[in-house]
């Protein structure tokens, strides 16, 4: 008997068992793979007609406008969450350190900081972060790429911290050399000053 042409079978799939064809077919296209609801706009294709929708209205017209800035989202809620960047609400906050966040999500990031866990490890030298962009930021000392560069004297760095630290060199040397030039200025002037003195005073 075929079960996906019986209106209802059970069907036992590791522990799972599931009644109702269609959800039978759901189910077994996790395991074997397939994904036959594919986008309109994109290469992306799916297993269920669920996940296939949510994507593609991620991709469709975008409906909900932040008043603020005029960034655009296709969900009320992501709009909502956005919309306490301009607030300065932030809801969820660490019960260690008592640490702030507009979302949930960052939240449980920052609480990695606090257990010790470091999920994210480094295939080259096996260095472990707690999180997934502080090992990719790692990842570029491997790779020697250095995106960001001072406009200044072209010296190249792997992250913007670093850069910005390496800019208030020059800052500083500028200051320096303002500075020093004022000072020129100031000490010819009063020279100009201590000479039309003693011009007038000889005569």
């Amino acid at each position: 008997m075929d079960p996906f042409l019986n209106p209802v079978v059970t069907v036992v799939v590791g522990k799972n068992t599931l009644e109702a064809s269609t959800h039978q077919k759901k189910h077994t296209g996790i395991h074997t793979g397939e994904t036959p609801y594919k986008c309109r706009h994109c290469d992306k294709s799916f297993s269920q007609s669920g996940h296939h929708n949510k994507h593609e209205h991620t991709k469709g017209e975008k409906t909900y406008s932040c008043d603020e800035c005029g960034k655009d989202f296709t969900r009320a809620g992501h709009l909502k969450t956005h919309q306490l960047v301009h607030s300065g609400v932030k809801p969820y906050s660490c019960e260690l350190c008592g640490k702030s966040f507009t979302e949930a999500g960052h939240l449980k990031k920052h609480q990695l900081t606090h257990s010790g866990v470091k999920p994210y490890s480094c295939e080259l030298c096996g260095k472990s972060f707690t999180q997934a962009g502080d090992l990719k930021r790692h990842q570029l000392i491997h790779s020697g790429f250095k995106p960001y560069s001072c406009e200044l004297c072209g010296k190249s760095f792997i992250e913007a911290g670093h850069l910005k630290k390496h800019q208030l060199i020059h800052k500083s040397t500028q200051k320096r050399h303002h500075t020093s030039a004022d000072t020129v200025t100031k000490a010819s002037h009063n020279q100009v000053i201590v000479t039309n003195m003693n011009v007038h005073t000889w005569k």
